[in-house]
């Protein structure tokens, strides 16, 4: 049997959660090493991950551990979730206080440099051994576009984006889509790799996919559109017993507007491009609330009616025991007939008492139906031990006596056409006791964003949101536009908008750079097409335009400032490209950018003062401060927002670009 490195991330252990389910998806088909590293003392933990890594064949590697991992100069393939490519940026910010008691930030340094000098020294086929796999919803960080500028090979694209968080390997749906998306690249690039036994034993071309309605997301919008069709029809087809169809929607265009007013989660299991199985979670309800579940069906001709298929049940299963399983997700369902099967024979789930079901849903006619359970569902946490075997805590279970089987059973309450229907409410053995207590995120996120517009609300002051473009705005692609770096040798380098900002030499003078022998050349910002090609072809980000939305719905108006030239081309270009998000009705911003306070730096034509860009944004918003009673100023570049800030200046507020 081949052997498996995992090296888990920042204060993960080799019997985390994390390792814990690379052995789930991988030890029927590896001898997997968990070992557990110190990785803030570098050179210590790269020699033992090395060691390591020299008796395996494979290695997955996340966040920091992903770092470690891609310095190995090894042609063994390295998956790597996350990875953390930038540590001295990325983890000063992240430790927690107990971590910062014995991190060294010197030594941390100089280790860190030393350990990316391997990186030089990579051949083509090491660096096409190294597969890149990135959330497009990582809270922490992302180095996508460093991950490809030092690992492009000519062999193949080894960099992939998933739907999901940092953590991967913490959630087994993430973990699956990362390595299906590996093995997909290896079966196509990697010389002699067979991925054939993987996917008989674990069915590993199984894509797991998360719809969330309302994102706000390009991509979830296109997942939705994609596969919306398919779930109606299997929900269909398993509902078809039930008068008025699934959830009582005689049709699709009814579903999907319940999944839009219900802030709705679709989970979906396909195997080979089939939907086998899949669950809709209403988020308003506290927690993840379990609408509805089915599995693929064909008709039997005896019973004259659809029935589950043996890979649509075990689908089903999986869905059922991830939502038991990880206990940190808030689940909780109603399930009756088969889904209360699945629920209580397939997994470890327990009962939520009617009470509490009455006071999550106070206007669905909940109702005790005083029907006790039968005693094998009725269990209840009286302890945890740790199981090796699982790595992690587990629950002791004990089953309930008749006295405390009272109002923990079954209830009912309307479902169609007025007749009540007799339902258990589960939940996971961790939160038992906390389901009264589930957050309700729609209710959550739409207090938030009341308390944003009321602490934005211009109350008839005159207000300015002023937004820097490059990597606030949008993400340029670096093939359309870039900046060329001179080097002391001669030699030229060129820069994405990204790698510009976070260059050292860029916060320096003309002068400084000279003495340092170095240079930047903007001549692909000086030419009009790039520049509008650049703006129009980019990646909108948006959390930072949901911001700009919310501003202008408070009433203020609208600038750019930015590093680039043309100022002129990128003002007529912006007014095409950027639309205003007003409660689901796209505007125009005509009417809301301000052409005079609209400003690109180095500007060929318009001429502004300073040594440096950082110099030059900050006169700018001293003249603006002077005309508006309040300006909000939004950049990425953290030396612009370091030089803004120390203007001190009292109606300007300067908030850090989402990324």
């Amino acid at each position: 049997m081949e052997k498996l490195l995992y090296v888990h991330g920042l204060g993960g252990t080799g019997h985390g959660g994390s390792a814990t389910n690379i052995r789930k998806a991988l030890d029927s088909l590896y001898d997997i090493t968990t070992n557990t590293y110190d990785l803030l003392q570098p050179a210590e933990a790269f020699e033992q991950i090395k060691n390591d890594a020299e008796k395996a064949d494979i290695i997955i590697a996340s966040s920091l551990g992903g770092f470690y991992a891609s310095a190995l100069n090894t042609n063994k393939i390295c998956i790597l979730l996350n990875p953390c490519l930038n540590p001295k940026e990325a983890i000063p910010p992240i430790l927690y206080p107990e971590q910062r008691e014995v991190y060294n930030e010197e030594k941390c340094f100089k280790e860190w440099d030393a350990i990316a000098d391997n990186w030089s020294d990579f051949d083509n086929e090491t660096k096409s051994s190294k597969i890149g796999i990135f959330s497009d919803n990582d809270e922490y960080f992302s180095y996508k576009d460093l991950f490809d500028t030092l690992f492009r090979n000519g062999y193949g694209k080894n960099i992939f984006t998933i739907h999901g968080t940092h953590e991967i390997a913490k959630d087994m749906h993430q973990l699956q889509d990362a390595i299906s998306q590996a093995w997909q690249y290896l079966e196509i690039t990697w010389k002699g790799f067979d991925p054939g036994h993987m996917y008989e034993s674990t069915r590993l071309q199984e894509r797991f996919i998360n719809m969330w309605f309302n994102s706000d997301n390009p991509k979830q919008e296109r997942l939705i559109a994609d596969n919306i069709k398919d779930v109606w029809e299997l929900l269909d087809r398993a509902y078809a017993y039930l008068p008025g169809g699934p959830g009582g929607f005689s049709n699709i265009n009814d579903f999907i507007a319940d999944c839009e007013k219900s802030n709705a989660l679709i989970k979906c299991v396909k195997h080979d491009g089939e939907l086998e199985a899949c669950a809709v979670y209403n988020l308003n309800r506290g927690g993840r609330k379990l609408s509805l579940i089915g599995a693929q069906t064909v008709f039997d001709k005896d019973s004259n009616s659809w029935k589950a298929t043996s890979a649509g049940k075990e689908a089903l299963y999986t869905i059922a025991r991830e939502d038991i399983e990880q206990g940190d997700r808030h689940f909780w369902g109603e399930v009756s007939d088969g889904a209360e099967t699945v629920y209580y024979v397939k997994t470890k789930a327990v009962p939520v008492p009617p009470s509490v079901v009455a006071a999550l849903m106070p206007n669905k006619g909940v109702r005790d139906t005083n029907d006790k359970l039968p005693i094998r569902h009725m269990k209840k946490v009286v302890g945890k031990h740790y199981d090796a075997e699982k790595g992690k805590e587990v629950p002791d279970f004990e089953e309930w006596d008749e006295e405390n089987r009272f109002n923990s059973g079954y209830y009912e309450r309307p479902v169609v056409a007025g007749k009540y229907h007799r339902k258990v409410a589960v939940t996971s053995p961790e939160n038992q006791n906390k389901v009264q207590d589930f957050p309700i995120e729609r209710y959550r996120k739409r207090e938030a964003k009341l308390k944003m517009f009321e602490r934005i609300l211009n109350h008839g002051n005159k207000c300015l949101l002023v937004l820097d473009i490059d990597d606030t705005i949008i993400k340029a692609d670096p093939k359309v536009i870039g900046i060329w770096k001179t080097l002391p040798d001669g030699s030229e380098v060129r820069l994405n908008t990204e790698e510009f900002a976070k260059d050292p030499d860029a916060s320096l003078s003309k002068e400084e750079r000279a003495a340092k022998g170095v240079s930047f050349d903007y001549r692909e910002f000086a030419d009009p097409e790039k520049v509008e090609k650049s703006i129009m072809q980019g990646t909108p980000i948006i959390r930072n335009l949901r911001l700009m939305d919310a501003h202008l719905a408070a009433g203020w108006d609208l600038a750019f400032l930015t590093a680039r030239s043309q100022e002129e081309v990128i003002f007529r270009t912006l007014r095409q490209f950027l639309k205003f998000n007003d409660n689901g009705t796209f505007k125009n911003i005509d009417n809301y950018i301000k052409r005079d306070c609209c400003s690109a730096i180095n500007d060929a034509v318009h001429i502004y003062e300073g040594a440096t860009d950082a110099e030059k944004k900050a006169n700018v918003l001293k003249r603006l401060c002077k005309i508006y009673d309040e300006v909000a100023f939004v950049d990425d570049d953290m030396k612009n927002v370091a030089y803004a800030r120390s203007l001190h200046l009292p109606n300007l507020k300067v908030i850090v670009a989402n990324k």
